[in-house]
C-alpha cells in the first residue's frame, strides 16, 4: 500500500484473516502514486508525486535497490515484462517510458543506483506484458478519433480469455464517466470492432480493473 506521506507499506494475511504490516520504508516526502510487483515476484516498482520511481527488493526491509529518473509529471501507470526485466510507465503529461532493468548506473557518494531508460522501444515488440495499463500502448491506438489526445481517457486494462489463442478484452474509462469494452488489442485503423459501452457513473471513472 502506498501512502500520502510517501510510505510504502507491505501486509501479509494472518492466520485469522486479519491484515498484519510486515514492512514499512518511506520513499520521500509525496505521496506514493502507484505500485506494482514485477511478475517474478523479485522487484517492486513504487512511483511517488515527486515524479521518481524507486525499486525495491522485497525482503524483510524492502531496500531501494535502485531509482528511475526521466518523468516530469507524476507517475500514474506501471507495467512490467512477464520475465521482469523492462517497464514502461506513463505520467499525467501523456509521457511513455521505458525502462531496463538490466542496465543500472552505479553513483558516488552513496547515492542511489539509476536504471537506465530504454533508448529501442521498438525492439520489444515481441516481449509479453504481464499488464498493460498505459492508454499510451499501441494496442489502444484503435480507441481514439482521429486527431484526438489521451486527455480525458483516465484508465484502461485488458483480460486475457485464452493465453493459447491470445484471445482478450480490453476495457477503458475516462472522465465522463464511460466505460467501454471492446477485443483487445484495438489498433488503429480496425473496422467493424464491436464496443460495449457502460454509463452509470455520475462522475469521471479514475481506474478500471
Amino acid at each position: 500500500v502506498g501512502t500520502l506521506t510517501g510510505d510504502v507499506v507491505i501486509f501479509k494475511m494472518g492466520a485469522d484473516g486479519q491484515l498484519l504490516e510486515c514492512a514499512r520504508t518511506n520513499q520521500g516526502s509525496k505521496a506514493i502514486s502507484c505500485l506494482q510487483y514485477a511478475p517474478t515476484g523479485l522487484l517492486l516498482a513504487a512511483a511517488s508525486e515527486d515524479m521518481l520511481m524507486r525499486v525495491l527488493l522485497p525482503d524483510e526491509e524492502h531496500r531501494t535497490v535502485g531509482v528511475c529518473k526521466g518523468h516530469l509529471s507524476p507517475i500514474c501507470s506501471i507495467d512490467w515484462t512477464d520475465d521482469g526485466e523492462y517497464m514502461q510507465t506513463s505520467d499525467t503529461a501523456l509521457e511513455l517510458i521505458f525502462w531496463s532493468m538490466k542496465t543500472r548506473i552505479e553513483k558516488p557518494h552513496g547515492a542511489l543506483p539509476e536504471f537506465v531508460a530504454y533508448s529501442k522501444p521498438m525492439l520489444l515488440y515481441k516481449r509479453q506484458w504481464a499488464s498493460f495499463t498505459t492508454p499510451l500502448g499501441w494496442p489502444w491506438h484503435g480507441i481514439y478519433t482521429p486527431g484526438s489526445e489521451a486527455v480525458g481517457l483516465n484508465a484502461v486494462d485488458r483480460f486475457i480469455l485464452d493465453r493459447g489463442s491470445k484471445k482478450a478484452l480490453g476495457v477503458s474509462a475516462d472522465a465522463s464517466g464511460l466505460v467501454k469494452l471492446f477485443p483487445y488489442p484495438n489498433q488503429a485503423g480496425t473496422t467493424g470492432m464491436q464496443v460495449r459501452k457502460f454509463e452509470a457513473h455520475s462522475a469521471g471513472v479514475s481506474k478500471v480493473r
